[in-house]
């Protein structure tokens, strides 16, 4: 994976209430690939875009119920790609 990528678990928390959560170990991680913004924006499946809030105390950003709920059982992981400054694509796939 280069440094334009990040993958992430899609946890079932995550799923059911629409959050991309990372692990406390991945912080330091999470923070050089997102920076330290409070306010991202997420390019979600299908192309619409969302200005997400990073809650950084809780290692989690909000995307949005309605954008995981649907989500193939399968899918088990987030693909984060950086697309510009302050600016992800949001991909949800299925780890092998």
């Amino acid at each position: 994976m280069s440094a334009l990528e990040l993958s992430l678990p899609l946890t079932d928390t995550g799923r059911k209430y629409g959050y991309i959560v990372w692990p406390k170990s991945m912080d330091a991680e999470v923070r050089e690939f997102l920076g330290s913004a409070d306010e991202l924006t997420f390019v979600v499946p299908g192309g619409r875009q969302r200005r997400c809030r990073v809650d950084w105390k809780h290692h989690r950003a909000s995307i949005g119920y309605s954008v995981t709920r649907g989500l193939r059982p399968e899918a088990n992981r987030v693909l984060l790609s950086r697309e510009g400054m302050g600016r992800f694509a949001i991909s949800f796939v299925e780890a092998s």
